[in-house]
């Protein structure tokens, strides 16, 4: 998020327990913070995949990822290890 959009995020509630029955409303407002600037992430790097064409070679790697973790829990090599 420094990255691209200058904000430095507050990473102390980031190691609080998030297992607990109920979360902290820092853990909430720190979690609703998180989604609503991956949003905006997400839509800044699809513009960049955009603009640099690579945004159809992109989804074909996200669909193979699955097929890939499926090939290696049924025990086959990693096709990219030769």
């Amino acid at each position: 998020m420094a990255w691209h959009f200058g904000l430095a995020l507050d990473k102390k509630v980031r190691f609080t327990d998030w297992l607990a029955e109920s979360l902290s409303e820092e853990q909430i407002q720190y979690a609703v913070g998180d989604v609503i600037r991956l949003l905006d992430l997400y839509d800044l790097l699809n513009g960049k995949l955009e603009e640099k064409g690579l945004a159809e070679l992109y989804r074909e790697c996200r669909e193979f990822l699955s097929t890939h973790v499926r090939l290696r829990l049924h025990g086959c090599a990693d096709p990219f290890s030769y």
